[in-house]
């Protein structure tokens, strides 16, 4: 993969998609250190790449630098208002950094703009199941596979749904105890 990105960047310099996918790979692989340029110079190019603020984000809360990773978010959330995994990956992150309630908030705004998509319920799942609050995540999980199950052909949800059922039987494995360190569970819904 790197050489075919290498030969495309021989040709443009300025392919803003062959650095977006320089940097995943890197990401990928772990290497955080070389992903975080790799998804700056992206964005350099063409900010209008929506996924590479994601992957730009994710990259930076991997290095541990989680405020610059939500400042980035914050601004390209305003920008692709229409973005729902981009703002699915923000609330997640919000809540990750320990807002919960903000995050939850988000979520709960973009179930409104957009129904029938799953795609909120599975971050949010993922982001309780972080949290260990494994009730409330296969609530969300199985959310998002009603909806899967009810609505669309399309195969990016078939994928939410096939990625969801796994998520459930991941988390149906685990014991759900009574409280998080020593503070009692929270019980936190979309529905």
């Amino acid at each position: 993969a790197h050489r075919d990105l290498d030969a495309a960047l021989a040709l443009d310099m300025r392919c803003a998609p062959a650095y977006l996918q320089r940097g995943h790979i890197e990401l990928f692989h772990g290497d955080k250190a070389k992903a975080v340029p790799e998804l700056r110079r992206s964005l350099a190019i063409d900010d209008e790449l929506p996924l590479a603020h994601v992957e730009l984000a994710i990259a930076l809360q991997a290095s541990g630098k989680v405020d610059q990773a939500l400042v980035v978010l914050d601004r390209a959330a305003t920008r692709f208002v229409h973005c729902v995994e981009l703002r699915c990956f923000h609330a997640e992150m919000i809540g990750a950094a320990g807002d919960l309630v903000t995050s939850m908030a988000n979520f709960r705004e973009i179930v409104d703009s957009s129904p029938i998509c799953p795609l909120p319920y599975l971050h949010a799942a993922l982001l309780l199941q972080s949290l260990e609050d494994v009730p409330s995540a296969l609530r969300h999980l199985e959310s998002a596979c009603e909806l899967c199950e009810e609505g669309t052909e399309s195969e990016s949800y078939d994928a939410v749904s096939g990625s969801a059922a796994l998520d459930i039987a991941n988390l149906a494995t685990l014991r759900a105890p009574e409280t998080v360190n020593g503070a009692p569970r929270l019980s936190v819904s979309l529905n």
